[in-house]
């Protein structure tokens, strides 16, 4: 009788421990965690900065990371999951960015303000690590500056885009060129040239058309006869063609005050009896009585 009481035990024993054997193994629920030397996340080796408890650290591969790597802020050089400072082998860092033993400024980062390339005040168009910007003597460029892809004005190191002084007068500026076209600032839609609203009617009894044309690429540039950009204008602008002979197959046309030539490949012919043809009035409004007496 006592035997089948021991062997009544035993069984019991063993039905409740398989339940919480298997539990322990399969189940993570912890978010982050140390595993022997790896440090996990949601069950993953970790990859960014995560604190472990004591204190807040940058992981690679769930290690704390030594050597160069990137975060919001840019990339730096790390040690043991810290941003480095001090001298290291030959190298003297500060907050993760190499100083150079000379001048004591970073090889690639801020100092005082200024951003350094190469130890050097930039110069040319480079990440910050927090954006892309226009730099002079290390200092995000406001002005005329020229670039790869011509002259353009600059605030901020960036392409001005609306109204600013360029230290003569106030213009319009769209993608670091003062605008030509249709264009939208605090007053409304208007219609601008060269930066300015338009402020007189062009096509007037005066002017000879000999046909009109639209803009069909985003954004193309107005030439003057010997091949200088003189300014822009953009897709949906309609232009007027005078009586002046093409030039290096460049098509002669007008635009609110504005007279130059344009690539036959950016525009297309239209129909002044199908299509409407603007009158550029004075502020740069379309007036809504030519609309309405069109559309009649």
């Amino acid at each position: 009788m006592r035997k089948n009481k021991v062997k009544l035990g035993l069984s019991l024993l063993t039905v409740l421990v398989t339940p919480i054997v298997v539990n322990t193994v399969v189940s993570h629920d912890v978010n982050a965690e140390y595993r022997e030397s790896i440090f996990y996340n949601n069950n993953k080796p970790a990859n960014w900065w995560y604190s472990d408890g004591k204190d807040w650290y940058f992981f690679q591969n769930g290690k704390k990371l030594t050597g160069y790597g990137k975060d919001n802020a840019g990339t730096h050089y790390f040690v043991n999951g810290k941003y480095a400072n001090g001298k290291i082998g030959n190298k003297e860092y500060r907050d993760g960015k190499e100083i150079s033993v000379e001048n004591k400024v970073p090889t690639r980062g801020y100092a005082n303000g200024v951003y350094y390339v190469d130890a050097k005040p930039a110069n040319w168009w480079y990440d910050d690590g927090t954006n892309w910007y226009f730099f002079q003597n290390g200092k995000k460029f406001a002005g005329y500056g020229k670039d790869n892809a011509g002259t353009h004005y600059f605030v901020n190191g960036k392409y001005a885009n609306w109204w600013y002084s360029d230290g003569q007068d106030w213009y319009f500026f769209q993608n670091g060129k003062k605008f030509t076209g249709y264009g939208k600032d605090n007053a409304g839609a208007h219609y601008f040239a060269n930066g300015k609203y338009v402020n007189e009617n062009k096509g007037s009894s005066n002017t000879t058309y000999s046909g009109y044309y639209k803009v069909t690429a985003l954004y193309i540039p107005v030439y003057d006869a010997n091949g200088r950009i003189l300014s822009h204008v953009s897709r949906d602008t309609v232009l007027f063609r005078d009586n002046r002979s093409t030039v290096n197959g460049r098509i002669p046309v007008q635009v609110a005050g504005l007279t130059g030539y344009v690539n036959s490949g950016q525009v297309a012919a239209i129909n002044s009896s199908t299509t409407f043809i603007p009158d550029y009035v004075s502020d740069g409004i379309l007036l809504m009585g030519l609309i309405l007496e069109h559309l009649n």
